[in-house]
């Protein structure tokens, strides 16, 4: 099968490309083409060139001046899988697109629980299904520790307007008692320098140049990541909240990422975690204290520690790989195109 998957931008660092390199293996490593949309391309002439049995379209791209685009597309064939969040509740527009019903398939990485309590199906009209985040094989698989990547706790991941309060109060007071080691873009003033660059260059459109920044900007090789994650005792996990508190319901990649790697994790409280994993299998941290105290307690623990662990990675490798998401868009495509 062909695949049209739209991503603005295929050299940037935010989870967008993660994400999108993980389908992209997993696709192709099942014998199938994947192809990106990207902000440079015109949607209309990349839709006719490639003719994809799937276009996997964010909702930033359905717009009512694009329906004929869409429609001309699905009438060649095309099944257009939407990916739609919470947010549109906030945006009646985005929400009057959804009614009107262009995609063959509505999905996103939320929880459908909190889509269904939000009424997704009862405004929209169509169902919700859940396609969580997932582990690159390719990438994240078990590794050996090595001594570059040796600490206490790693936490790799952007520095986040949105998670400022959480480093704030679980990552900062973690450094005064434990060797601790961050990585990944944002924490410094020499990338935020950098990031500006990239932007810049991106608007002018000297795409050359935010791909050579981008890539000056990786604190660690994308092959180096198990390594990381295997070396480190704790692996910690924050989620993005909303300057509301409110909890997003979004697993992140990285809560897939860490076990499947090999490494042993501690998350913040996303109670939507407990879809995936057990307590036995990746431990999560109900509030603050909760939070410090098993930090301690699996420092001291490495029996404990590495059961879980071991847990954690023979249920993501199993279950939470993007080639496990593959087999359920390819699923859900058979089951629409045999209607």
């Amino acid at each position: 099968m062909r695949i049209l998957y739209h991503i603005d931008y295929l050299k940037g660092l935010g989870a967008d490309r993660w994400i999108y390199e993980g389908y992209k293996h997993a696709f192709e490593d099942k014998g199938h083409e994947v192809f990106p949309l990207t902000e440079n391309d015109d949607m209309e002439e990349r839709l006719k060139e490639i003719n994809p049995h799937i276009f996997i379209a964010h909702q930033s791209q359905i717009n009512f001046k694009n329906f004929k685009i869409f429609n001309d597309a699905k009438k060649r064939g095309t099944k257009i899988f939407q990916q739609v969040d919470f947010l549109i509740f906030n945006d009646l527009v985005k929400l009057e697109l959804v009614k009107k019903g262009i995609g063959d398939f509505y999905w996103d990485e939320a929880d459908e629980e909190r889509m269904e309590k939000l009424g997704f199906s009862r405004i929209t009209g169509h169902k919700f299904f859940e396609i969580p985040n997932a582990a690159n094989v390719k990438y994240n698989f078990p590794s050996h520790p090595v001594e570059k990547y040796k600490c206490d706790i790693v936490f790799l991941g952007a520095y986040m307007s949105e998670k400022k309060e959480g480093f704030k109060k679980m990552l900062y007071p973690l450094m005064k008692k434990y060797d601790v080691k961050v990585y990944g873009p944002g924490w410094t003033l020499r990338d935020n320098f950098f990031r500006g660059i990239g932007k810049i260059a991106r608007k002018v459109g000297i795409v050359f140049i935010a791909d050579f920044v981008n890539k000056k900007r990786i604190t660690i090789p994308q092959e180096d990541e198990s390594k990381l994650y295997a070396s480190a005792k704790i692996c910690i996990n924050f989620h993005v909240r909303g300057k509301d508190g409110i909890d997003y319901a979004l697993v992140n990649e990285r809560a897939f990422k860490i076990p499947a790697s090999g490494g042993f994790e501690i998350s913040d409280n996303i109670p939507s975690l407990r879809r995936y994993f057990t307590e036995d299998e990746v431990v999560m941290a109900e509030n603050e204290k909760n939070w410090f105290d098993k930090i301690d307690f699996f420092i001291k623990n490495d029996k404990e520690r590495l059961r879980i662990q071991k847990n954690g990675t023979e249920r993501a490798l199993k279950d939470h790989t993007y080639h496990n998401r593959v087999d359920k868009i390819i699923m859900i495509y058979n089951s629409i195109n045999n209607k």
